[in-house]
């Protein structure tokens, strides 16, 4: 049976076609259709295509794509070169069947097209209190878990990263948007995620997250549910 299974996926492997950077960029245009961009965090952190979502296969991808991106989704997936076949193999053992193809971070890149950088910001006490002072949110995207473990920044928005698919439309897109997690990974998918649904150039990065925030004694408050 499991020798069945492997047949199978090897076999739609085959069938998902390449896309090239021309096709790919009238893509992105699309909102419902996802660019998933699999590639390990520290080179998506040198660069990655707009309008993608940032989904390492490196980084727990089996628990945040069933989360973030609906079954029935249509998906493209991000890859370096000839890394594609672990990518959709990964992807269709989640249950994900519309693929529609594949395309190479480096094909992208030959062709000259865009490419951004997560915008990341320092976090000091002087920056928090500019943040809050200028009303823009601070986005906390921690689970629950974590809010009551450390607490949380006082008056931050507190939105679970695996609640986004649901919850997205609850952030305000015309203020500034300044996301938080334990280190700063998980903040670089929602920053990308929010990014694809409309939230242009609003969005940074609190670099080092929570880590960094208790490190230099920021006070927090109790979470409360």
């Amino acid at each position: 049976m499991k020798n069945t299974i492997i047949l199978l996926l090897l076999t739609y492997t085959i069938s998902i076609k390449k896309i090239d950077s021309n096709h790919l960029k009238e893509i992105l245009k699309q909102e419902k259709i996802y660019v998933i961009d699999t590639r390990d965090i520290k080179d998506s952190e040198i660069g990655y295509i707009p309008n993608s979502i940032l989904l390492p296969l490196t980084l727990s991808y089996d628990n945040w794509l069933p989360k973030l991106i609906p079954k029935n989704s249509a998906i493209i997936l991000i890859t370096h070169k000839n890394d594609h076949k672990n990518a959709i193999q990964m992807t269709r053992k989640l249950g994900y069947l519309n693929i529609f193809g594949y395309a190479y971070y480096d094909d992208w890149i030959n062709s000259k097209f865009e490419v951004k950088n997560v915008l990341n910001e320092n976090i000091t006490i002087e920056n928090i209190d500019n943040i809050k002072q200028k009303g823009e949110i601070i986005l906390d995207v921690r689970e629950e878990k974590e809010y009551i473990e450390t607490g949380i920044i006082k008056d931050s928005q507190l939105i679970s990263l695996s609640e986004f698919k649901n919850k997205k439309k609850n952030i305000e897109s015309v203020k500034s948007v300044h996301i938080l997690c334990k280190t700063g990974k998980r903040a670089e998918i929602a920053y990308t995620y929010l990014e694809k649904f409309g939230f242009k150039n609003t969005l940074k990065v609190l670099n080092g997250g929570i880590t960094k925030v208790i490190e230099i004694k920021y006070p927090l408050e109790k979470y409360k549910k």
